[in-house]
């Protein structure tokens, strides 16, 4: 379960700005080891700042970005703290039809800025109390986006929005391609 507690934003003539705060629950089922878990099985907590600068008055051409910094607990039920992560993302792109549609290229890139600490069994004499792993990962994603509304009797339902990514850069971690679909359903505050 993903929880977003404050997300906070800031509208200028040019300039979008975006505060948040989120915190990943070690929610599904985990056990150390297994090959089978559904959870995250430790805690992880999730501060992201980002802008999207507006280049024309009609606000038709956009850059955004955005980045996210997780500090990663302890897992559960092991003595392996997962080092903490940082990712940047954003895109250019051009808005079309008065913003009904929008099409550009998006990027991201993810480093572990930490490493992985795992402790070891304190009884043993001449052993140190954990050992650091040395496996910070990086890769870096680049590929087009497309996002369209739905709108029905002038009233926005939902935004559909689909982006591929070529994978490059990899290191410590997997590379490939990757296909991400979304249907976002907006919920405007009272009085809006």
């Amino acid at each position: 379960v993903y929880l977003q507690p404050v997300n906070l934003g800031w509208h200028l003539k040019q300039a979008d700005f975006l505060a948040t705060y989120g915190v990943y629950i070690p929610t599904g089922s985990y056990t150390a080891g297994a090959t089978d878990n559904h959870g995250l099985g430790m805690w992880t907590y999730e501060f992201g700042a980002g802008t999207t600068l507006f280049f024309d008055a009609q606000k038709q051409w956009h850059f955004a970005a955005t980045g996210y910094f997780e500090l990663n607990g302890k897992k559960q039920d092991s003595e392996i703290d997962v080092g903490n992560t940082l990712t940047l993302e954003g895109g250019l792109g051009r808005s079309f039809f008065k913003g009904a549609l929008s099409v550009g290229a998006v990027y991201y890139a993810n480093w572990k800025v930490s490493n992985n600490k795992i402790g070891l069994n304190k009884d043993i004499p001449n052993l140190p109390s954990q050992i650091t792993l040395q496996d910070k990962h990086q890769v870096y994603g680049l590929g087009p986006e497309v996002t369209l509304p739905v709108v029905i009797k002038g009233k926005l339902i939902s935004l559909l929005k689909a982006r591929y990514f070529w994978e490059l850069g990899a290191r410590s971690t997997l590379e490939g391609q990757r296909l991400e679909s979304f249907i976002i359903f907006p919920f405007l505050a009272a009085g809006q």
